[in-house]
């Protein structure tokens, strides 16, 4: 099994590089995708700043990412395989925690986030949902992909 680490939240302004366990795929329409470049969004440390008062320790923190495709979920329906260079969001650090409060209902995901510690795209390893993903260019790099 390959080895894995995230930036997860420990405590309101803490967040730590942690070893952790690959995702297994946690839906049909997801992939697991091996990272390649990250993005750093002012969401990212809001969420950090604010993970005792949204119910987020525990939560892994970055919602952008480009990577190589490693598994495809049985569900996947937009035609992704092993080796595709893809980007997109991720719903990391309890995004929308502040929301759940509300509606109880995560548009992207379907689930609470506080539910999906794992969603987040500071890690080596990530599970992202299949039909928020797009495939990279071949002339564009990774980093710039994210």
């Amino acid at each position: 099994m390959a080895q894995n680490q995230a930036v997860k939240t420990v405590s309101a302004g803490n967040a730590q590089v942690v070893d952790v366990l690959v995702p297994g795929l946690s839906a049909a329409d997801y992939l697991l995708v091996k990272t390649s470049a990250v993005a750093i969004n002012p969401t990212d440390w809001k969420h950090v700043e604010a993970a005792d008062h949204a119910g987020c320790v525990g939560s892994w923190v970055g919602c952008d990412y480009s990577g190589v495709v490693v598994e495809v979920g049985p569900g996947v329906t937009k035609g992704f395989k092993v080796g595709d260079r893809i980007c997109g969001p991720v719903n990391g650090s309890c995004v929308s925690v502040f929301f759940l409060r509300k509606v109880q209902y995560d548009v992207l995901t379907g689930v609470r986030n506080a539910l999906r510690e794992v969603d987040g795209s500071f890690a080596r390893y990530i599970i992202v949902k299949s039909d928020l993903q797009i495939l990279i260019p071949d002339n564009l790099e990774m980093q710039s992909s994210s």
